[in-house]
Protein backbone atom coordinates (compact mmCIF):
# COMPACT_ATOMS: atom_id res chain seq x y z
CA UNK A 1 0.00 0.00 0.00
CA UNK A 2 3.03 2.26 0.11
CA UNK A 3 3.44 1.90 -3.60
CA UNK A 4 0.89 2.62 -6.80
CA UNK A 5 1.42 0.68 -10.14
CA UNK A 6 4.15 3.01 -11.30
CA UNK A 7 6.54 2.37 -8.39
CA UNK A 8 5.73 6.14 -6.90
CA UNK A 9 4.97 6.38 -3.07
CA UNK A 10 1.90 7.19 -1.95
CA UNK A 11 1.13 10.48 -0.86
CA UNK A 12 0.25 9.62 2.35
CA UNK A 13 3.48 8.21 3.52
CA UNK A 14 4.80 11.46 2.43
CA UNK A 15 3.00 12.57 5.73
CA UNK A 16 4.76 9.58 7.57
CA UNK A 17 8.77 10.57 6.71
CA UNK A 18 8.11 14.12 7.83
CA UNK A 19 6.65 13.02 11.00
CA UNK A 20 10.32 10.75 11.42
CA UNK A 21 12.07 14.44 10.36
CA UNK A 22 9.89 16.00 13.57
CA UNK A 23 10.57 13.44 16.16
CA UNK A 24 14.36 13.01 15.27
CA UNK A 25 14.34 16.78 15.76
CA UNK A 26 11.84 17.12 18.61
CA UNK A 27 12.49 14.25 20.87
CA UNK A 28 16.31 13.40 19.82
CA UNK A 29 17.62 11.54 22.60
CA UNK A 30 21.32 13.71 21.99
CA UNK A 31 19.96 16.62 21.11
CA UNK A 32 16.21 17.27 22.25
CA UNK A 33 14.26 20.24 22.02
CA UNK A 34 11.79 18.99 24.58
CA UNK A 35 12.00 19.38 28.33
CA UNK A 36 11.51 15.89 30.12
CA UNK A 37 7.52 15.11 29.88
CA UNK A 38 6.67 17.92 27.35
CA UNK A 39 4.58 17.19 24.42
CA UNK A 40 3.63 18.67 20.80
CA UNK A 41 0.20 18.81 19.37
CA UNK A 42 0.03 19.02 15.33
CA UNK A 43 -2.39 21.82 15.25
CA UNK A 44 -2.13 22.58 11.32
CA UNK A 45 -0.10 20.64 8.57
CA UNK A 46 0.02 21.30 4.78
CA UNK A 47 1.86 19.58 2.36
CA UNK A 48 2.49 20.60 -1.26
CA UNK A 49 3.39 18.05 -3.78
CA UNK A 50 6.42 18.96 -6.12
CA UNK A 51 7.99 15.81 -7.16
CA UNK A 52 7.36 12.30 -6.97
CA UNK A 53 9.39 9.93 -5.10
CA UNK A 54 10.09 6.77 -6.21
CA UNK A 55 10.64 3.01 -4.95
CA UNK A 56 13.63 1.53 -4.45
CA UNK A 57 15.78 4.65 -3.51
CA UNK A 58 16.63 6.87 -0.88
CA UNK A 59 14.81 9.72 0.72
CA UNK A 60 16.60 12.49 3.11
CA UNK A 61 14.02 14.71 5.56
CA UNK A 62 15.24 17.81 5.93
CA UNK A 63 13.53 19.83 9.03
CA UNK A 64 14.13 22.76 10.73
CA UNK A 65 12.08 25.62 12.50
CA UNK A 66 11.24 28.42 10.98
CA UNK A 67 9.15 30.43 13.57
CA UNK A 68 9.00 30.33 17.72
CA UNK A 69 5.39 31.75 19.30
CA UNK A 70 4.92 31.80 22.57
CA UNK A 71 3.51 28.56 23.03
CA UNK A 72 3.47 27.35 19.86
CA UNK A 73 6.59 26.07 16.83
CA UNK A 74 6.36 26.19 12.98
CA UNK A 75 8.33 24.07 11.47
CA UNK A 76 9.17 23.54 7.66
CA UNK A 77 10.28 19.75 6.14
CA UNK A 78 11.22 18.72 3.00
CA UNK A 79 11.71 15.34 1.52
CA UNK A 80 14.93 14.59 -1.34
CA UNK A 81 15.56 11.75 -3.06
Amino acid sequence: ADTDRQGHVNNAVFSTMFETGRVELLYSSQRSLCAPGCAFVIASLQLDFLGEINWPGNVGIGTRVSSVGRSSVTLEQALFQ
